[in-house]
């Protein structure tokens, strides 16, 4: 099928890219330029490619279709794998890429300000923040077009320049990349201007090239660092609302109980973002946000997957979505006071080191009825608000609501986002989030959480899910074991949880790789060392447990 989509009412290759993607509907989307040209074999290979990664880039060839003079004026090398940009992430070139739509969607398309170049990258570096994986495709093979001449090709580098310096300015926090100052911005021009001897000899459209490369950085640099990094532009920015905080909502099957928690969200004493996502609920949870989003006077940007993805999955696309200083999430069933926001708002003021805000929680029962225990009486015995070492306390038990979390958005990507792979990413956050950062907590509740017996919290709490959660704690906890203060004791943290979960059937191959772990930090006791060497052969853990019953069992009767 072909189809001709008018895209001229902006300009650019990434509003052109975002209209054509808009446009299709199938689940993958592959992107080329309209001067180059694919191998017969381009699009069954970048189809391969994605059934396995998240987005992809394929090998871009300059050699059939320039002249060698036009290569010379690019030094275009071979390729064998995806380049990396700045020293940080690898990308696909945006003329041979290809990416699940549902990922598109997700992260809200190519980025508009960019208008020389690079948008790609920064597309690509938002995908990986976000937990999405990517993949180099060499059987994908793009014939390439460079520009004829010297002038067009000086006009492109000088874009490409700009736009570094925009990528470099737009990440340069969040990805802690080194600083490129006005200073060395100009020593680098200034270096290439001393080889202008080169205009004479076979490398004229080489330094040509170079110097409008460097020109364009330069200017970027002084509009780019000279002010404060601004959010993308474009599609990301114009489906979401104003405000400082954006609020996830997560919901499956919460037809019963979402608009109570929507319009909470929609009640704050300060404006907001919302995002809702539906992770393919089987009730009306969708038509329920729909028809609150069709009411509500603020935008709420409305995602609905066609297949359940778990709860990880789907805080790493709403963190992706998010373009505010400050993120939270609460799932469908659960509620906020009206001045939830802004007294974390306060408190984020009084603590700018903190990148982690919480407060205490009420309880509710199904249909809404608040219990007169609060989260903190309840749980008395683990509350621990006035901790020095929060990190510290924290390794030991968690005891922040989960509803009632505030993030610094910046800070959770520096520390990698949410991992997707976990159900218990609450106490994940919050470790990763301590440990580098400040911790602040307002000592009122803010939130109401509705205790379901069919939630994910009081499922995994139940026997049967037992070796799950203890695997997923030991998983958590293994992060840290290079802890410089703590790294002795985490092993012994990781431990304990790995060998239960092991004797309640985790695989032996999980529970070796585990017990190494712990070794390179701490040597294990005897019996410790007895459980990995039972693992190592692959014996299953409830036999070890079966056999260890019996050796504990005392004696009756008989001699």
């Amino acid at each position: 099928r072909f189809s001709v989509v008018d895209s001229s009412e902006l300009p650019g290759v990434s509003h052109a890219r975002n209209a054509g993607a808009r446009a299709a509907r199938t689940p993958l989307v592959l992107f080329a330029d309209a001067d180059d040209a694919a191998d017969p074999g381009w699009v069954a290979a970048m189809v391969a490619g994605l059934g396995e990664r998240d987005v992809v880039g394929g090998l871009i060839e300059t050699a059939q279709l320039n002249s060698a003079a036009v290569r010379a004026w690019t030094d275009e090398t071979a390729q064998t794998q995806l380049p990396i940009a700045l020293r940080y992430l690898p990308y696909g070139v945006g003329a041979n890429l290809g990416v699940r739509r549902a990922v598109w969607e997700a992260l809200g398309g190519f980025d508009t300000s960019y208008v020389g170049g690079h948008e790609e990258v920064d597309f690509c570096w938002r995908a990986q923040r976000a937990g999405y994986s990517i993949g180099f495709i060499p059987q994908a093979v793009m014939h390439y077009r460079l520009r004829r001449d010297v002038g067009s090709v000086m006009k492109q580098r000088f874009g490409y320049g700009r736009s570094n310096a925009q990528l470099q300015g737009r990440f340069r926090t969040e990805a802690a990349l080194p600083p490129f100052t006005r200073r060395r911005a100009i020593r680098v021009l200034l270096s290439h201007l001393r080889g202008v001897g080169d205009l004479l000899g076979p490398r004229r459209g080489a330094w040509l090239t170079g110097l409008a490369w460097a020109s364009g950085r330069l200017v970027g640099v002084l509009r780019y660092f000279s002010e404060e990094t601004r959010a993308p532009q474009g599609i990301v920015q114009t489906e979401l609302a104003a405000g400082q905080v954006t609020i996830a909502v997560i919901s499956y099957n919460h037809a019963a109980y979402l608009e109570q928690c929507l319009r909470s969200a929609l009640s704050q004493t300060v404006g907001v973002r919302i995002i809702h996502i539906d992770d393919a609920s089987t009730d009306d949870t969708a038509a329920v946000a729909r028809r609150v989003a069709a009411a509500a006077k603020a935008p709420i940007h409305l995602i609905e997957h066609s297949s359940n993805r778990g709860l990880g999955p789907s805080l790493v696309e709403a963190l992706a979505a998010c373009q505010t200083e400050f993120f939270a999430y609460i799932a469908g069933d659960d509620w906020m006071e009206p001045e939830r926001v802004e007294a974390q708002l306060a408190a984020f003021a009084g603590r700018p080191d903190a990148a982690l805000c919480y407060s205490d929680a009420y309880r509710a029962l199904a249909d809404g009825v608040q219990l007169p225990v609060l989260f903190s009486q309840m749980h008395e015995v683990f509350w621990r608000p006035g901790a020095d070492d929060v990190f510290g306390e924290l390794l030991r038990v968690n005891w922040i609501p989960a509803p009632s979390m505030m993030l610094r958005t910046a800070a959770l990507r520096s520390v990698g986002g949410y991992d997707p792979s976990l159900f218990y990413e609450d106490h994940d956050v919050c470790l990763r989030l301590a440990r580098r950062f400040g911790v602040v907590h307002v000592d009122r509740p803010l939130v109401t959480h509705r205790e379901l017996p069919n939630s994910l919290g009081q499922m995994f709490a139940a026997p049967e899910h037992r070796p799950a959660w203890l695997r997923a704690r030991a998983e958590i906890l293994a992060k840290h074991l290079d802890h410089p203060d703590h790294g002795r004791d985490v092993a012994g943290l990781v431990f304990r949880d790995a060998v239960q979960a092991y004797l309640l059937g985790a695989g032996p191959r999980w529970f070796a790789q585990m017990a190494r772990r712990v070794r390179e930090v701490a040597p294990l006791v005897l019996v410790g060392r007895a459980y990995s060497a039972a693992a190592r052969l692959g014996v299953p853990g409830r036999a070890v447990a079966r056999l260890r019953g019996l050796v504990r069992r005392p004696r009756t009767g008989g001699r």
